[in-house]
């Protein structure tokens, strides 16, 4: 049984916001600048859009060029207080800024996350003393690397284990926080993340991931391009980095083909949805193996088309199938299904699904949201105040009656929405409001 351990706090976080520069609070010993001699820093880059990272005090460069998914060797440090800029490599426009200083003799990771609009960083304290674990034993804790997904729980098991019957080793956890550290038997063992309390929602599954005996290690876990799926990264105390990402994609069909056609769509010559499909209908979400492929489209049972498409590791897509039974065609959308940063809101989208229309205007609560939306696309993720009661309105300017009306709709506290307007009935198109997130 895996017994957790609770220590001191995993790290420091070194700003809250973009380019504040207001000293962090210290973390124990660690952090005391007035020790004398010089720390050992190092960078990791773990942000979604930003390849390459540069970390610079005043004009003087600490680390340069820093690639996503990598850690830099440890350099020596001053330790009196500075002032830490985050860049991407080669820019002088400053991402993020942080006062904070370092013990000295001791050791640190930066952890650079997040994405460019809102980017963070974490002081990682890397002096756990390795005599403190039992034999036979690693110790574990993880980061929540990201405000995208949610919460989370971890799981570390056999091969073939069973979520819903397995205890996840951490629970709760992201959200920018980190955990104690948990005891954990020296070993090999399958990752797998999924939302907090819901084991068959898994956002990640990595086969093999070896805990080492008597070493500390932090788990890192960050958000996908899409804003759902995880990627991860598993960093020893003053050691190596392994980067665990993610290696498939979600994908949804919507599919909108007129006088109610049944859709099939196939994935690299795998079925992801069968013939069953009939429009107007919106599947849930699948996992298929990222990278590109061949997308096949069926109509009433007989091959229709075919297309190579390009689904990055970690991204969420809608396959949108429009026209009529004669005449059908596929369009690849890919979705941002990050969830609202401000606790009060939710973010909505319209999916132009019904090529019997023009462009679409959305409106919610009469304030308009998406206008101008061409069939075949989807406008933008808004982010809207939260209401159990929103009139959500889809409309043509060749129709002075609504595609789509929903007085009641109930937009929760950071949820992620997306109207999709679709032909399928024969009286015409329709719409449908589907809870993303």
């Amino acid at each position: 049984m895996t017994s957790v351990t609770r220590r001191r706090m995993l790290g420091v976080p070194l700003a809250l916001s973009t380019l504040s520069l207001a000293a962090c609070g210290g973390g124990g010993d660690d952090d005391d600048s007035n020790g004398g001699g010089t720390a050992n820093v190092r960078l990791l880059n773990v942000m979604v859009d930003v390849p390459s990272a540069d970390v610079a005090v005043d004009t003087t460069a600490w680390f340069s060029g820093v690639a996503v998914d990598t850690v830099s060797a440890y350099d020596d440090k001053p330790t009196n207080t500075v002032t830490l800029l985050l860049r991407a490599a080669g820019s002088t426009t400053t991402l993020l800024g942080s006062s904070q200083g370092f013990g000295g003799g001791l050791s640190y990771t930066l952890i650079a996350w997040g994405r460019s609009t809102a980017p963070q960083m974490w002081k990682l304290e890397e002096n756990s003393n390795t005599s403190e674990i039992t034999d036979g034993k690693g110790r574990v804790r993880v980061f929540g690397a990201t405000q995208d997904v949610g919460l989370l729980d971890v799981y570390l098991t056999g091969a073939t284990a069973d979520l819903a019957s397995s205890t996840p080793v951490f629970t709760g956890t992201g959200g920018g926080a980190g955990t104690g550290y948990a005891a954990v038997t020296a070993g090999t063992y399958r990752l797998r993340v999924t939302t907090s309390g819901n084991p068959d929602d898994v956002r990640l599954d990595v086969a093999s991931v070896t805990v080492a005996a008597t070493r500390y290690a932090t788990l890192v876990l960050t958000a996908g391009v899409g804003g759902t799926l995880i990627n991860a990264y598993l960093l020893e105390q003053q050691g190596a980095l392994t980067a665990l990402r993610n290696t498939n994609a979600r994908v949804r069909v919507a599919a909108g083909v007129a006088n109610q056609t049944t859709v099939g769509v196939t994935w690299g010559g795998n079925t992801v949805y069968s013939t069953a499909l009939v429009s107007p209908v919106v599947s849930p979400y699948v996992l298929v193996p990222a990278g590109t492929r061949t997308l096949g489209l069926s109509i009433n049972g007989a091959a229709a088309s075919s297309q190579n498409a390009t689904l990055a590791a970690g991204g969420d897509y809608t396959v949108l199938v429009t026209g009529t039974a004669a005449a059908s065609q596929m369009a690849v959308l890919s979705e941002d299904n990050r969830v609202p940063s401000t606790q009060a809101l939710t973010r909505i989208r319209l999916v132009h699904g019904a090529a019997s229309q023009g462009p679409l205007t959305l409106t919610v609560d009469d304030a308009v949201i998406a206008s101008d939306v061409a069939p075949a696309s989807s406008s933008a993720l808004a982010s809207v105040v939260s209401n159990s009661s929103a009139r959500v309105e889809v409309t043509a300017a060749t129709s002075s009656n609504p595609l789509f009306l929903r007085t009641d709709a109930n937009l929760q506290v950071r949820g992620v929405y997306t109207v999709f307007a679709l032909d399928g009935p024969t009286a015409g198109a329709t719409g449908l409001l589907r809870k993303d997130r």
